[in-house]
């Protein structure tokens, strides 16, 4: 995977990238705990749907995205994705079917729980700034500095914030550098209860 910080310069304005990313020790322990708890727990649901996808729609089960994280480099992100089947492989002929599938795994948020193993593998933590693409690089460019310095988050301010327009980029990045700047361990327990409440 790419190193996103070399082409936009951050690494040569920052110097050296803290070694630890936002939150250090505390978050990640948090993001180890909670992680692999909902893993072992959502695991029988999370082999259930990639069977019903596999078997009524046929391959793929998952969708790859590259992201970019902690200190500039890019991570590949899973997520269930059964419109990404090509319409040779599936079983079924009704598309609307398959469409509905879709909608409602991304409604029920069910499509993302595949991001819990880059929680698990450090790409990601469970309440971060929004995950950026490669191509939304140039907009985040007076960012760069803080946001190559935590880890992308599976939620966080940008998604439970009451702020008007939120849907706006100038919004969501003004979130990220709050949360980056004004980050605390109860912040992240806050955000997270709130995540579990819209959840239930």
């Amino acid at each position: 995977m790419r190193d996103y910080s070399a082409n936009t310069g951050v690494g040569a304005r920052a110097g050296v990238y803290a070694r630890t990313a936002l939150g250090g020790l505390p978050k990640r322990a948090l993001d180890i705990t909670v992680a692999s708890i909902a893993l072992v727990a959502l695991g029988p649901i999370l082999l259930a749907m990639a069977g019903l996808i596999r078997a009524l729609i046929g391959k793929p089960v998952y969708a790859a995205n590259e992201w970019v994280g902690f200190e500039g480099k890019a991570f590949a992100c899973y997520r269930f994705c059964p419109t990404g089947a090509n319409s040779t492989s599936s079983r079924l002929d009704d598309q609307s079917w398959t469409d509905g599938l879709a909608r409602a795994l991304d409604v029920s948020g069910l499509d993302r729980l595949p991001l819990l193993i880059n929680v698990l593998r450090g790409d990601m933590s469970l309440i971060g700034p929004r995950p950026i693409t490669a191509h939304e690089i140039s907009r985040y460019s007076a960012l760069m500095l803080e946001y190559f310095a935590a880890r992308p988050g599976l939620t966080g301010l940008w998604r439970h914030s009451r702020v008007p327009n939120l849907r706006l980029p100038a919004t969501r990045m003004a979130l990220d550098r709050y949360y980056i700047r004004y980050w605390s361990l109860w912040l992240d327990i806050g955000l997270f209860i709130k995540a579990i409440s819209a959840v239930a």
